[in-house]
This record gives C-alpha cells, sequence and structure tokens, in this order.
C-alpha cells in the first residue's frame, strides 16, 4: 500500500494526515509514504517524479494507493492531464483497476479555471466513476456542493470530512505551555489574494490596517498578549511585515509569535495554542478545524468559501465574510456578543471513522 500526500512543512496538511495515519494502524496499515510535492510541475524536470510509473507499479502488483489530503482536486491546473495535481496520463487510469482511493480531497479551486482544465477534470471524473476499485472521498470544504452545482457528482464521489478530524482523540494540551492571557491569531495572506463565490477582491492594505486596530483592541480589551500562529512558512513573513508596522513598544511587551514547526511532534503545540486562548482568530482552513476541536469561540475570517464552509461545521467558530470596512469593530462585537455553548459535542472522528469502514471495504486487508 502506498500513500501520496503532503507531509511536511504545512501544520495543516501533516494534523490531517496524522490523523488518516492513526486511523490506519487501528486497521493494521501501514502504507509506504510518498511526498506529492516530488511531483510538482515547478519542481526541476530532472528531480521530478512522474505519477504514471506509480499508477504503472500499482497495477503491476495490484497494490492499493491512496492519494490525500488536501486541494489535490482544485482544477485549475492548466499543464496537467486532469488539471489537478493529480497530473496522470488518462488512459492509465482508464486501463488499470487497482485499488485507488483519493481521500480528504478538497475540489474547489480559488482561482480561475480555464476551459481546458475543466474539460481534462471532467474526463478525469468520468473514468473515476467507471473504473473499479475507486473511490473519491470529499472533505468538509463545500466541494460536494460545488461539484453538484456543476453535474460533476458520480456515484464514486462521497461526501465526508477532513482527515484532520481523525486526530480529534489524540491530540492532547500540555499544561506546562503558555500559561499567561492571550489571544491567538492565524492569518493566511495569500488567502487574500485568491478568488472566492461570495466576495469581491480584498484590499489587502485595508485588510492590514483593520488587523492592526483589531490587535490595538484587543490588547486594550482583555489586557492580554497576541499569539501569532504560523501554519506555512509563508505566514512568517506576513507576521514580521505586520508587527514591523507596529508600535516597537507595543511588539515587546504584548506580541509573540509561535513557533513554526512543519512536524507531527508540534501538533499537541499548536491545539494547545488554541485550546488555552481566551478566543482565537482564524483564517487558514486546518487552523479553523484545530479550533473547531478545541471548542474554544473562534472568529473565523472566512476569505474563502472553503473556510465559510468548515466553520458553518462548528458552533464555536463565528464567522466572518466581510472583509470591508470596520472589520476589526465587527470582530470585536461578534466575540462580545458569542453566547453559544462552546464546546463543540459532535465526535466528527466516529462519523468519518464510518464512511470509511462502509466505503473503502475493497482496499488492502
Amino acid at each position: 500500500m502506498k500513500h501520496i500526500s503532503s507531509f511536511i512543512g504545512n501544520v495543516g496538511d501533516v494534523l490531517s494526515n496524522y490523523g488518516f495515519r492513526k486511523y490506519l494502524s487501528k486497521l493494521g496499515l501501514s502504507p509506504a509514504r510518498i511526498e506529492i510535492r516530488d511531483y510538482y510541475q515547478n519542481i526541476d524536470s530532472n528531480k521530478r517524479k512522474n505519477l504514471d510509473n506509480d499508477f504503472l507499479e500499482c497495477e503491476k502488483l495490484q497494490e492499493t494507493l491512496l492519494i490525500g489530503g488536501g486541494g489535490f482536486l482544485d482544477f485549475w491546473l492548466d499543464g496537467s492531464r486532469t488539471g489537478t495535481t493529480i497530473d496522470i496520463d488518462l488512459d492509465i487510469l482508464k486501463n488499470t483497476s487497482f485499488p485507488l482511493v483519493i481521500q480528504s480531497v478538497g475540489s474547489y479551486p480559488h482561482q480561475t479555471v480555464s476551459e481546458n482544465s475543466y474539460s481534462n477534470f471532467s474526463k478525469f471524473l468520468e473514468i473515476i466513476q467507471d473504473r473499479p476499485n475507486s473511490k473519491i472521498i470529499l472533505r468538509n470544504d463545500g466541494s460536494y456542493e460545488k461539484l453538484k452545482s456543476l453535474n460533476l457528482i458520480n456515484k464514486k464521489i462521497i461526501k465526508g470530512f477532513d482527515n484532520a478530524y481523525l486526530a480529534q482523540n489524540y491530540l492532547e494540551v500540555n499544561k506546562t505551555l503558555f500559561n499567561f492571557q492571550f489571544v491567538a491569531i492565524n492569518l493566511a495572506y495569500d488567502q487574500l489574494l485568491m478568488q472566492s463565490e461570495f466576495r469581491e477582491g480584498i484590499d489587502t492594505e485595508h485588510f492590514k490596517k483593520e488587523v492592526k486596530k483589531l490587535i490595538i483592541n484587543i490588547i486594550d480589551k482583555y489586557n492580554c498578549k497576541i499569539v501569532f500562529v504560523p501554519h506555512i512558512s509563508s505566514d512568517i513573513q506576513y507576521i514580521l511585515e505586520l508587527i514591523s508596522e507596529l508600535d516597537d513598544r507595543l511588539v515587546r511587551e504584548w506580541i509573540v509569535v509561535a513557533e513554526y514547526n512543519g512536524s507531527e511532534d508540534a501538533l499537541n503545540y499548536y491545539y494547545t495554542i488554541y485550546a488555552k486562548s481566551i478566543f482565537n482568530v482564524a483564517t487558514r482552513f486546518h487552523a479553523n478545524i484545530l479550533c473547531g476541536l478545541t471548542g474554544k469561540k473562534t472568529i473565523s475570517l472566512c476569505a474563502l468559501d472553503r473556510v465559510r464552509s468548515v466553520a458553518n461545521h462548528h458552533s464555536n467558530l463565528l464567522p466572518l465574510t466581510d472583509f470591508t470596512g470596520n472589520l476589526s469593530d465587527r470582530a470585536m462585537i461578534t466575540i462580545k456578543d458569542y453566547s453559544i455553548d462552546p464546546i463543540n459535542k459532535t465526535e466528527y472522528s466516529s462519523v468519518l471513522e464510518d464512511i470509511y469502514r462502509n466505503e473503502l471495504h475493497f482496499i488492502d486487508k
């Protein structure tokens, strides 16, 4: 059994794959890990792997191939034979029968989709529908509803949840860390530049001004520190840009930048931050899932449709979708008016395990 996914550098991806690994281990399964970034088009052609070879090898050995989780079915990628990160020759896909499971994936592009990419993606889904031993399980980011609106749903496509929920019963709070009052903030500058179906383009300078205002308002109202939580390396760059424009004395006294560590060993560290905060401000998809699992009240900055979708699954995630005007004031009012029991009692891990148990009966035992 092989598992192709992103295993390094992104806290969300690591969390998702950690949860999936825990689930597979209960079944006695331990697939070989293959890093999907080795197949990306931006890799030097002399070093880039070809997914065709893996499919042919799996066919020869009749070996199960797992792909996901991540936004691997976002169908905007020109130059890909499927329009997605899963760039496979469609004839090879059609003429193989080894067990193929694409799980915990997003299919909600937040970039312009060309006619060619859309056509390739449609053909890919048609082949999956007719291919034996195949299944696509979408994560809870609105992808199922998006594909349904495009009449692209077929019998092999299942509505599921992100594999991060499978980590729900394994994450623990470290009682010795962050024993001071703080609000945790996760920001994702790259998402501000992406497209969304429910908003116009975001004025990034206005957004930054409002975030700086929000930071000052939180410090004044709650007399607490701000802990910035980077999930990928580019988050650090944006945090540094932001705090460089704040008063130096304020930064020295009130600002903490959490460790960036894209490994499994750091997952409890991140979980602890979101669980021990007064409240959270979260932008990234998996930052919102982590906050959802803690049950702690969270302002969900929904720059993207997929983030708004996951916010709707948790009563403690309070979505803000309008990035114009007084964003900071609206965030403060939302927290003040928060009256819902913040404890999320839904066992998404059990729900997802049931889906896998019912849908993946054909994989290796």
